[in-house]
């Protein structure tokens, strides 16, 4: 068999599968060497959250905090918090800031809104919206919402199986596993507005700034390719006087880096007051996604000179098998993240002259 290259990674001289009086008699069987496992791809870095100062993705909108308004009667269409149409698009769960609290007519007006997601981010469940004010006085703003808690970083792929699999058609090489993917950062909490008071409204609360999306895993290092002469399968095979050789398993994959989580981005001020009304709090920053986890290294392909499952084949005229060098482990990505850390390297391949698979 020649050398091995992808995608069939393995180099087997021979198999002799479910068969019987089978007789090699003056025969060399000789493998090639496995071709190297192929590295993981690295995780994409998350993406920032919208950022109310710069160019919006399509499909979301700002919409502002409304200013104090002083009339004789309450206006026909009162001003409002600051909210976003939308959460940023970071897969399946978004990012949104919590919108400001909406101020009333000589009343007050409403607390600011927690930043969500509250699950998936460390700490969780944190209501981060400001309060409202409760006192009348352009020194009485409302309360500065808080910045969101940075989402959850993903997890490292577990390690490589120590061997692959043999079974009637030749060799599965053991490779590593793949992270997992980091979560999206909490959003900012809103603003809450300010006390509306003297024919006046209150004031509009801020919005709470986008979470950034959490980077993407490190996809997981493949295993290296076998070198094996023979292989027998539940199957009579004598040998006689038959020469095995083989050469050296591939090299390990390497894992998969770490993806990078995205920045959470401001949040907007709160609306200005008018005649001795106060202003609306701030919406604070999001939170920053979680760095993705790092993929395992693939483990080193075998060499073996015979492989037999179930009857041992029988020898005359031995001649001992020869073998190479089991492939090296492929090393685990890396973290790229400060407090990320290296993903596990995988096991180096194994090498004898005959290996017996079992059950």
């Amino acid at each position: 068999a020649a050398t091995a290259g992808q995608p069939t990674p393995s180099s087997i001289g021979g198999i002799v599968a479910t068969s019987t009086d089978v007789t090699l008699m003056d025969v060399t069987v000789t493998a090639g060497k496995g071709a190297d496992g192929l590295p993981g791809a690295d995780g994409l870095a998350g993406v920032d959250g919208a950022d109310p100062t710069m160019q919006l993705p399509d499909g979301l909108t700002l919409i502002p905090a409304g200013a104090a308004v002083c009339a004789a009667s309450a206006p026909a269409t009162p001003p409002v918090g600051a909210s976003w149409s939308g959460p940023t698009s970071c897969g399946s769960s978004g990012s949104r800031g919590g919108r400001g609290g909406d101020p009333g007519y000589n009343v007050q007006g409403a607390p600011g809104v927690t930043g969500t997601p509250q699950t998936d981010v460390n700490p969780p469940n944190v209501d981060n919206g400001g309060g409202a004010a409760t006192a009348v006085g352009q020194d009485k703003p409302g309360s500065d919402g808080a910045q969101g808690s940075p989402g959850v970083p993903g997890i490292n792929g577990a390690a490589a199986l120590v061997f692959g699999t043999f079974s009637a058609s030749g060799f599965s090489p053991a490779d590593g596993q793949p992270g997992t993917d980091g979560h999206v950062g909490q959003g900012g909490g809103g603003g809450g507005a300010s006390v509306g008071a003297n024919n006046c409204t209150g004031a509009g609360g801020g919005v709470g700034g986008m979470g950034g999306c959490g980077g993407g895993h490190g996809d997981s290092g493949k295993g290296g390719g076998a070198s094996v002469a023979l292989i027998s399968w539940d199957s009579g095979l004598v040998l006689d006087g038959v020469q095995l050789t083989s050469s050296d398993g591939g090299t390990g994959g390497k894992g998969g880096n770490t993806g990078l989580g995205g920045f959470g981005a401001i949040g907007t001020p709160g609306a200005t007051g008018a005649n001795g009304i106060g202003r609306g709090g701030d919406g604070k920053p999001g939170g920053n996604g979680g760095y993705g986890g790092a993929g395992s290294g693939g483990t080193g392909g075998p060499s073996y000179g015979l492989v037999y499952h179930g009857i041992k084949p029988t020898e005359l005229h031995p001649l001992a098998p020869k073998f190479g060098n089991g492939g090296q482990h492929g090393k685990g990505g890396n973290g790229t993240a400060a407090g990320s850390s290296a993903g596990p390297d995988g096991a180096d391949g194994d090498a004898t002259d005959r290996h017996a698979v079992t059950p």
